[in-house]
């Protein structure tokens, strides 16, 4: 009687087991497809948005160029075809990606941004290396009309010079040559920096003529 009833427990048991069992069904081919295809739609959509954000970067960069004094003309159309040229490119990348549907050759075109359009590692420090120079540049010629002392003009001149160099150094820079150019664009932050010293300096030695000529 006690073994009918101890076997009567292990099948109950057994049955309760049995039943607690979920067994997982296979992916069908359809949900793989929906699974890969959420996947590339998700991968679009990350690169889309940083072509978009450097499309606006570069954008701005346009109306920054716009509203430079100190450049040519020449300059100024070169730098500005530049940026539109690279603008153009971005956005045929970005029709491109949204026709892509093979997961391998959207992750080509994804690096393709990092690796080949270079509006943050090239474009943003140019622009704004060339603006800041242009305010040193006309702060040049406001303390020079300032100023009758020889000492202080020589300071104001190197700060000009080292300003113009910057101008000149960047502005012929390319895409292309990155990051190969990097140098230029450090050595240029470089000689914006000494310059508004110089002109910190000069505008010291202004105050002491000033101070100078009072006090006597």
């Amino acid at each position: 009687m006690k073994k009918n009833i101890f076997k009567i427990i292990i099948f109950t048991i057994c049955i309760l087991l049995v039943g607690s069992i979920v067994v997982a069904s296979p992916i069908t081919q359809s949900e793989k497809a929906a699974a890969a295809a959420a996947l590339i739609s998700k991968q679009k959509t990350r690169a889309i948005e940083e072509i978009n954000r450097r499309v606006v970067s570069l954008n701005k960069a346009i109306d920054k160029v716009n509203v430079v004094k100190k450049i040519t003309n020449d300059q100024k159309n070169a730098l500005v075809a530049q940026v539109q040229a690279e603008k153009l490119v971005l956005q045929q990348l970005k029709e491109k990606i949204n026709t892509d549907v093979d997961k391998d050759v959207l992750l080509i075109d994804r690096k393709t941004i990092v690796q080949k359009y270079r509006t943050f590692a090239l474009f943003e420090p140019r622009i704004a290396i060339i603006t800041y120079a242009d305010k040193i540049l006309n702060l040049v010629n406001l303390m020079d009309a300032e100023t009758t002392d020889d000492n202080v003009k020589i300071k104001i001149i190197e700060a000009k010079n080292k300003a113009q160099k910057a101008i000149d150094d960047v502005s012929i820079l390319t895409p292309e040559g990155y990051p190969g150019n990097r140098s230029v664009l450090l050595a240029s932050r470089d000689l914006l920096t000494a310059a508004r010293q110089q002109l910190n300096e000069a505008r010291v030695m202004m105050k002491q003529t000033i101070n100078s000529s009072v006090s006597e």
